[in-house]
Formats: structure tokens, C-alpha cells, sequence
């Protein structure tokens, strides 16, 4: 049963994650799209407005009428850093970027090096947050699995094994969060699509690394117990990791185990659509794929197949999005 600490948590939260919307909103709006009563959105947007999370500002809607109090989050207040590392195009990228909490790109770093380990994150982290000093959460995406804030199976071997989230917020003095990138990217999708009813699933082929999928269906990532779901490059291809990593080096070599991992995404989860990305495809393929797929699965069982050339953006999607919903959780710890 929550008291009444919980109720008003709940209640500003409400106000918070529509103004994070990145949209200007009058009192009387805020009471109509939360349920809020007004005498109650007065209060709780006062406090807001004491504490710098938002501004006020008396505006002229539609350019008729009096002048109104609209409210808006105060970019300037917190920050958000999200890093990201993954292998493109056989390089170890490295990026960093500054979010507000309303999702606006404030600063951008992309690097690729041949050598990416923790001191390399910690010193390009340290470099940022003494730029942004009101930084106030770090959240990770990594081509990895997430084992309790520990790197896990990662395509990146000098990352492998390291304990980056406890050591880096050691270091940076702020909480950071890990999360596999294809997880981010289909919450990021999922919340553009705005279809729910859908089970969707993202499928990411990189040239020489293994490819990933990820799950998500009303909100909700299909994770697995121990995080390992959607490794997909682990199926028996009857090849050894160096095998398969040549073929998953050339998009000719590598249509047909594409083929095939389309085939048991179906087989195993059965989505309503199937978004296909990474160097090893094109749209024009989509075509050859279903034809393959038509040979033993029936037509009418198949989703429909997309193609989408990039998920760098629906990627800073779901990091923000990640980053709210950690911040507006009522628990101590947030899941998907």
C-alpha cells in the first residue's frame, strides 16, 4: 500500500515525464493530460520550478488572447551521458554523447581506435563530465551481455570481464548503467513505432562481428534470465568463431547464415516483423531473404520484413528513454 511520500512521487513523475516530452505545456494542460487537479499541478510545478528542473515563462498562445504560463524542462539543470562502444565495420568505435533529460543532443564524440579498454572510457568520461559538471547519470550501451554491471561476452576482448559499472561510478561519482545495444535499440524503435500490439524484432548483422537480435513486445524486452537472449551468432552453424567471422566478412558469404537466422527468429519467437540492419544487408535483399524463408516456413506464417540502414538514433532513443525511466522509478533498481 503506498502512503502518501509515494502518492506525491507518483504524482510529480507524472508532470515530469510529459515535460521531458521536450514539449512546452500550460497548467491547464498538465492537469488534462495527467489527471492531475489543478490546485495539485500548482504545487508540485512550484517545486519543480524552485528546484531549476523547469522553467516558466509567460507566453501568448496562438498568437491570440492573454499571455499564459507555459512550462518546460530546464536543459540546463542535469545532464545525461551516454556511451556507447561497438566493432563497425571490423572498427572499435567509441562514442559520447550529452543528452538534456528532454532528449536533445547537446555534445557528440565519435572515435574508432585499435585499442579500446576500460582507461580509455574512464579518461574520455572524466573529460566530459568536467565539461558538463551537472551530469547526473551515465548509461552504457555495449555490444555485450550486461552480467550484474560486469562486461560479458563482448565483441571487444579488452573489455571483456571488466566490472565498468561499479568502477566507473567510482570514478565519474554518479550512477551508471549497462545495457546491451540491441536492447536499447528496439526500446528505442518501440517507442518511435508507437505499436504495442506488435511483437517486434530487431535483427542487426555487422560485417566481422556476430550478430545480435532483440525482442520486444508491449513495452517489454524479451531479456532471458541471465540476459544472454538474443545472442543469436550462437546457433549451430556447424563452424567454429573464426569460420563464422570470415563468412560474416562479405555480404555474398554471409546471405545465406542470414537466411537461416531469420528462419529460427521465426521459428522460436514467431514476431509480426522483423527489422533487419547492419553493413551485411540491404533493403534489396529483403526480397531474396523471404524467398529463402518461403522454402521451409509457409507463407502465411512469415512477418513482414523491413529494412532500416541505421539504428544509431533509435539507439539514442532508448538511452534516454532508459535514463527516465530509471530516474522516474519508484524502485531502487529499474528493469525493462
Amino acid at each position: 500500500m503506498k502512503d502518501s511520500s509515494d502518492i506525491r512521487k507518483l504524482n510529480i513523475n507524472l508532470i515530469r515525464r510529459l515535460l521531458y516530452s521536450n514539449k512546452e505545456y500550460s497548467k491547464q494542460d498538465i492537469s488534462l493530460k495527467t489527471g492531475l487537479s489543478l490546485s495539485t499541478c500548482n504545487t508540485l510545478l512550484n517545486e519543480l520550478a524552485a528546484n531549476n528542473e523547469i522553467i516558466g515563462e509567460k507566453k501568448q498562445l496562438q498568437n491570440i488572447g492573454p499571455r499564459t504560463m507555459v512550462y518546460h524542462v530546464n536543459t540546463q539543470n542535469e545532464q545525461l551521458l551516454c556511451i556507447s562502444f561497438e566493432i563497425t565495420k571490423g572498427l572499435k568505435t567509441l562514442i559520447l554523447n550529452v543528452l538534456s533529460f528532454a532528449g536533445n543532443i547537446l555534445e557528440e564524440h565519435i572515435q574508432t581506435y585499435d585499442y579500446l579498454d576500460y582507461d580509455l572510457i574512464k579518461k574520455e568520461s572524466m573529460t566530459i563530465l568536467a565539461q558538463w559538471p551537472n551530469i547526473s547519470q551515465v548509461i552504457i550501451s555495449g555490444c555485450c551481455v550486461p552480467d550484474h554491471g560486469i562486461i560479458r561476452i563482448c565483441d571487444i576482448e579488452e573489455l571483456e570481464n571488466v566490472a565498468i559499472v561499479n568502477k566507473l561510478s567510482t570514478a565519474l561519482s554518479c550512477p551508471v548503467h549497462l545495457e546491451n545495444d540491441m536492447h536499447l535499440k528496439s526500446y528505442g524503435y518501440y517507442i518511435k513505432s508507437k505499436d504495442s500490439k506488435k511483437i517486434l524484432t530487431l535483427a542487426n548483422f555487422p560485417s566481422k562481428a556476430l550478430p545480435g537480435i532483440s525482442t520486444i513486445y508491449n513495452g517489454t524486452l524479451i531479456r532471458g534470465s541471465h540476459l544472454f537472449a538474443g545472442n543469436i551468432g550462437y546457433l549451430p552453424f556447424e563452424l567454429s568463431p573464426r569460420e563464422l567471422l570470415l563468412l560474416l566478412g562479405d555480404k555474398k558469404t554471409a546471405r545465406p547464415i542470414i537466411s537461416r537466422v531469420i528462419i529460427a527468429i521465426i521459428s522460436m519467437i514467431d514476431p509480426s516483423s522483423i527489422v533487419l540492419t547492419g553493413q551485411l544487408v540491404e533493403a534489396s535483399d529483403l526480397a531474396v531473404i523471404r524467398s529463402d524463408c518461403m522454402k521451409t516456413i509457409p507463407e502465411r506464417y512469415l512477418p513482414e520484413l523491413h529494412y532500416a540502414e541505421d539504428l544509431y538514433k533509435y539507439m539514442m532513443v532508448g538511452m534516454h528513454q532508459k535514463a527516465l525511466d530509471i530516474k522516474l522509478s519508484m524502485d531502487e533498481e529499474y528493469f525493462f
